[in-house]
């Protein structure tokens, strides 16, 4: 048996962006169990939640980036003398130039660990990442499987050739060796539960650092993987396929409990891309909740949730069993342009779902993109005027992100395969200004940037007019949660946490400028 270190990378992001984005590492926690049900020794790393109150400044392909962790030299100091395999996933494409530099941090100071790379970034161009850094290998889509068997060739220096679900570094090509694609583990029930106890969970909890709002004390979950529709601005069909398993709802609940027990969790937040498919599995799961007699505990859906299955009498469950907030991803206001995202929702179908749930006192939240590929400026004013209609119907906030050439997307891939797009860092650091409302870059074919960003400026005026008009007890609100560090929406824990970033920032450049006049002194 061998020992891995898996290394949660730091978290980058602009000064003006929304959030700082932080949650902890369940697919690196998950990847932990799965080595340590083989008797593999584990070492993890976490670089965001150890040094989660230090955050500074780097700059890569002329963007300035915030880094919130820690420094690339502090990180791979940590590593132990006896690791021999290193393991790094890298979820968002802005993260890999900072991601390529702790590799290159690593390769030199251990030069002869196997580093392996995972996660949605590396999945979609597995060939150029092993060609842009001194990475080894790179786990393509879900990663249990692959990974064990990974390491048990390596650890007996076999072939890697029949590995299936990786790209990796053949010393006797010049181009990497892409295996075949593993098939998605059909029982996920099977699937060892996430080893927290390599991670400092307790940190995000205290701290509040999640994707969505924060209750109490809360924990990621995850009930379902894969998503079964094929938006050509996702990733996910390239990392998951699409196919959508769930777990059974007992199994779910366990792992809760489980959580209330070890660590004192109160709320929880499902990770899942997409985890109301079926409403005869969401009714059932309610169920399981409600037969513990629970009190105190609440959960959330803050990805983006289908409205299909959504109606009154499962929004009442939802509700019943402690469920708050939900957030669904219409994605546009335009019926053309989502027939040819292949979104494959109905608007009005949309709307008497956030109706129904509103009615059962659920919060609702919405996601917006404008400027995709070929999107008209007629059809991001239809956008304009959804948004005001979900405003009207008491929706809490929509976040209106710029759309992003991902990596592994079919969008992306056609632009790729036309020539209108070449991947390099000034494209990968790019993409992260999709949520600063000011300096967003666009790649939309007909419009630049400015327009797209003035379009998205339009939106959050229309939505913030219509809703403060029509509640103004919200704008009470949402001042009163900012100041009390009350997060009950995205919008108020995107406030806290820009805040907060700032704070960190600021005072980092104090110390450092105190610090300088010290030394000059002496």
């Amino acid at each position: 048996m061998s020992k891995v270190a898996l290394i949660q990378a730091p978290n980058v992001f602009v000064p003006n962006g929304a959030t700082l984005m932080s949650y902890p590492p369940i697919g690196l926690a998950y990847i932990a169990a799965a080595l340590e049900r083989d008797g593999h020794q584990i070492q993890g790393i976490d670089a965001v939640a150890r040094w989660h109150d230090q955050i500074y400044e780097k700059e890569f392909a002329g963007i300035k980036f915030l880094v919130n962790g820690g420094l690339i030299s502090e990180i791979v100091a940590l590593i132990d003398a006896d690791v021999e395999h290193v393991g790094i996933p890298c979820m968002f494409t802005h993260h890999w130039p900072l991601v390529r530099e702790l590799v290159q941090a690593i390769r030199d100071k251990f030069p002869a660990v196997t580093i392996i790379l995972g996660g949605e970034h590396v999945s979609g161009i597995p060939e150029y990442c092993l060609n842009d850094s001194v990475a080894d290998c790179i786990v393509v889509g879900e990663g249990e499987d692959t990974i064990r068997e990974l390491v048990k060739c390596l650890d007996c220096q076999s072939d890697l050739a029949g590995v299936g679900g990786i790209v990796y570094r053949d010393h006797s090509t010049i181009t990497p060796r892409n295996n075949k694609r593993r098939a998605r583990i059909r029982d996920i029930d099977s699937i060892a539960v996430p080893a927290w106890h390599y991670f400092p969970v307790k940190i995000y909890m205290d701290r509040k650092m999640f994707l969505g709002p924060s209750r109490g004390r809360t924990m990621p979950i995850l009930a379902t993987r894969g998503c079964p529709y094929q938006c050509t601005f996702c990733t996910s069909p390239s990392m998951w396929t699409t196919r959508w398993d769930a777990r059974t709802p007992k199994d779910v609940v366990d792992e809760m409990e489980s959580y209330t027990q070890k660590y004192g969790a109160t709320d929880f937040q499902f990770v899942d891309l997409t985890a109301v498919v079926k409403r005869s599995w969401i009714l059932e799961f309610c169920a399981e909740i409600q037969s513990r007699n629970w009190e105190g505990i609440t959960w959330q859906l803050p990805s983006g949730t289908r409205s299909e299955a959504i109606d009154f009498e499962v929004a009442e469950n939802l509700k019943k069993a402690g469920c708050y907030i939900l957030a669904y991803a219409p994605e546009s206001g335009s019926p053309e342009l989502l027939k040819r995202i292949k979104k494959r929702i109905s608007i009005d179908k949309l709307l008497n779902s956030i109706r129904d749930v509103r009615r059962a006192g659920l919060r609702v939240e919405c996601f917006t993109i404008m400027g995709f590929a070929d999107e008209t400026m007629s059809e991001m004013f239809q956008t304009v005027w959804f948004i005001m209609r979900l405003a009207l119907n008491g929706v809490e906030s929509v976040p209106i992100g710029t759309w992003r050439p991902v990596p592994g997307s079919e969008m992306t891939n056609e632009l790729v395969e036309k020539g209108i797009l070449e991947y390099n860092d000034e494209v990968f650091c790019s993409l992260v200004s999709s949520t600063s409302l000011l300096s967003g870059v666009s790649y939309n074919q007909n419009y630049p940037s400015y327009q797209i960003c003035l379009m998205r400026v339009l939106g959050y005026a229309a939505f913030f007019s219509v809703l403060f008009v029509t509640r103004p007890i919200r704008l009470v609100r949402i001042l009163k949660n900012v100041v009390t560090q009350n997060q009950t929406s995205k919008l108020e824990k995107a406030l806290i946490e820009i805040a907060r970033a700032k704070m960190l920032y600021f005072r980092r450049r104090f110390f450092d400028t105190e610090k300088a006049l010290i030394q000059r002194k002496q």
